[in-house]
């Protein structure tokens, strides 16, 4: 009996032993498993440029610096960036960066070679190699300063400017099926349709307004159109690339000096000084006059008010023109002219009167 209930209490206490490991298994996989403390999420904030864009560009590697911000908002796309960043003055610009004005900010930049170009209303320009300016948008003048000659282009998505130590005007209009307009201030300025070689020649005061799509260059060569001197004269008083900034425009002098049609070899022609001296105290004669535009003659025939030699020289030049002219129309306009002309009186035969 007594070995009977030691056998017993063996066997209890091996079940015992047996409930406690099964316990222990049942614990363990009941017990939580440590969880690895969570790892901050990094929240992002607003992409910042690289610190290096955010400063002006090394020496070494400028290529321009904006001289002048009239107003703002101006931006800056710095080369291999995503995003355009603030600009300021005194920044320098690299290759292939892109500046950009908004509404009615305005900017000068100065490239190191001497070329400078102004910009405002919506303007996007971005600087290439070999002094090229892709404009893509908005109202832009480049100049070349006095006395440097300076090959350089303006691209847009309608034609190409070429641009001699001259001063430029080229504006693109907000609605793609506008014109783009070019004008010379001074000097001569080859203007030409993209993929094309042939050339139209603006020289002080022509304008010429051209279609994106346009192919064919004879015909856009006949929409050239030179600005009487006063029309030329108004449109400087009117311009706020000319006079708007701090500092006045280099070729400003120049610009008021000459006349429409005339380059700067006209003033340093020696034939032509006795004649542009005169010109330049009255700002009123074209030393060339075109014949098909009045005004010009009108002021060729005031120019000599006490011989009048230039005027008689003029109307042979007028009864000419009639001659050419089977319509008679530019001929009538000359005549016209000279007639209203404040000069001494110009005798006109029977038929010259009636067709003024």
């Amino acid at each position: 009996m007594k070995r009977t209930s030691s056998v017993l209490s063996l066997k209890l206490a091996s079940l015992g032993l047996v409930s406690l490991g099964l316990a222990s298994v049942l614990m363990s996989c009941t017990s939580p498993t440590p969880i690895a403390s969570p790892t901050p999420i990094a929240v992002s904030s607003p992409a910042t440029p690289p610190a290096a864009s955010l400063t002006p560009a090394s020496p070494t590697n400028t290529l321009a610096t904006i001289t002048e911000i009239r107003q703002q908002p101006v931006w800056v796309r710095p080369v291999s960036a995503v995003q355009d960043i603030s600009a300021r003055e005194g920044m320098g610009l690299q290759l292939g960066e892109i500046i950009r004005t908004q509404g009615e900010a305005a900017a000068q930049v100065d490239l190191k070679n001497g070329l400078a170009f102004r910009i405002r209303g919506d303007a996007s320009l971005k600087i290439q190699p070999n002094n090229r300016l892709n404009l893509t948008a908005g109202d832009m003048i480049t100049w070349v300063p006095p006395g440097l000659t300076l090959p350089a282009e303006i691209i847009t998505p309608t034609a190409v400017a070429g641009i001699r130590g001259t001063t430029v005007f080229v504006k693109i209009p907000s609605d793609p099926k506008g014109e783009t307009e070019f004008f010379s201030w001074e000097g001569t300025v080859s203007v030409r349709l993209l993929g094309q070689t042939e050339e139209i020649l603006l020289k002080t005061g022509d304008e010429v307004k051209i279609r994106r799509g346009e192919t064919d260059i004879n015909q856009i060569r006949k929409r050239v159109r030179r600005f009487t001197p006063q029309e030329f004269t108004e449109r400087q008083r009117n311009n706020r690339f000319l006079r708007n900034f701090k500092q006045p425009l280099p070729t400003l002098k120049l610009i008021e000096t000459l006349q429409p049609g005339q380059v700067v070899s006209d003033l340093k022609s020696s034939k032509a000084k006795p004649l542009l001296v005169a010109d330049l105290k009255r700002k009123s004669l074209n030393p060339e006059p075109d014949l098909k535009q009045p005004a010009e003659l009108r002021r060729a025939i005031e120019a000599d008010k006490k011989s009048g030699k230039a005027s008689q020289k003029m109307l042979q030049k007028a009864r000419a023109e009639v001659k050419r002219d089977k319509a008679g129309n530019v001929g009538k306009k000359i005549l016209q002219e000279a007639k209203l002309s404040r000069s001494r009186p110009i005798s006109l035969t029977p038929k010259e009167k009636q067709r003024g």
